[in-house]
């Protein structure tokens, strides 16, 4: 199977590629910056390119090698990094990804698999949950409009479509020198590692709903291994909450047990006065369809980030 996979320098579909067996030939399409991430291991079945989603002549020249699955992860992440460069998310999110399903179409692509988000959903609104996968899209800042607009545009072009509306993402230690944005799991763990205390922005009462990348990756490879999981939608989470301050508490625990260090957790107030309510999914739906659910529970989520957190030091 040759597969393609946009945005692959980027934190779920580097890990993807560092993971999938080798009897799989991946091109991994992506700017490039990121590429040091990978393991040298993976250098054999993996073609790295240095482009943009939003290349057409690009995209034509891949596509045209035979390709049998896409896995599109291309996009700015989080509403923060949208709203910073608004034009730059369009471009990504919406052309790019309409180049993607046009060229898609012409070279008969069987399977395309779209990572979207929770925050489809809404992130502001409150609503009733769990969020299933049927309920309408009432998304409140950009970043889950993008997502939506992109899904919507999927639905209505690709039959060969599974979009995959994912939680809180967390599992992968940072590198030192990377000072990308990520979430609320690695800035504690980063803490961690260089031994400061953690913050709390706010009470620490507000709850999330997170998914390990290692979970994340399975229901990719279940996906890859049945080609005629097609035309479906699945929420891809834990399906259940953790608040800022259970988590902070838990890693701090697990510190204590892997370092002997147990940093103090300080809470200072809100940034902003954006406060959104506790919004998590249902999962009921991808473990009856095809049968995944997550395995890595928060604890030993934590414990495998610590463990490999001196590694990439």
């Amino acid at each position: 199977m040759k597969i393609l996979i946009t945005g692959g320098g980027g934190y779920i579909g580097s890990y993807i590629i560092n993971n999938l067996p080798k009897k799989y030939d991946i091109i991994c399409l992506d700017h490039g910056k990121k590429y040091s991430q990978f393991d040298e291991s993976v250098k054999n079945n993996v073609t790295f390119i240095k482009g943009d989603v939003t290349d057409s002549k690009l995209l034509e020249k891949i596509m045209s090698k035979g390709i049998d699955t896409i896995i599109h992860c291309a996009g700015t992440v989080g509403n923060s990094v949208c709203m910073e460069d608004p034009m730059s998310a369009i471009s990504s999110h919406i052309h790019g990804t309409q180049l993607l399903i046009k060229k898609s179409i012409k070279f008969k692509v069987k399977q395309f698999i779209y990572m979207s988000t929770l925050a489809v959903y809404s992130t502001f609104t409150k609503r009733k949950t769990p969020f299933t996968e049927n309920i309408e899209l009432k998304p409140d800042d950009f970043y889950g409009t993008l997502k939506m607009i992109a899904e919507k545009y999927i639905q209505e072009n690709q039959p060969n479509y599974v979009i995959l509306r994912l939680a809180n993402v967390y599992g992968k230690a940072r590198k030192a020198q990377n000072k990308t944005k990520l979430g609320v799991v690695e800035n504690f763990i980063d803490a961690i590692l260089e031994k400061t205390n953690i913050t709390i922005y706010g009470t620490g009462k507000q709850k999330i709903e997170l998914v390990h990348i290692k979970d994340v990756y399975n229901c990719v490879l279940t996906i890859l291994q049945n080609s005629n999981i097609k035309g479906e939608i699945f929420n891809v989470g834990s399906g259940k909450l953790v608040s800022i301050e259970e988590l902070a508490t838990a890693i701090s625990k697990s510190s204590k047990k892997f370092y002997r260090y147990e940093p103090e957790i300080k809470k200072i107030s809100n940034r902003n006065d954006k406060v959104w309510p506790d919004r998590f999914m249902s999962i009921c739906r991808i473990k009856k369809k095809i049968g995944w659910k997550p395995k890595i529970s928060l604890t030993n989520g934590i414990e495998l980030m610590l463990e490999n957190g001196k590694k990439v030091r």
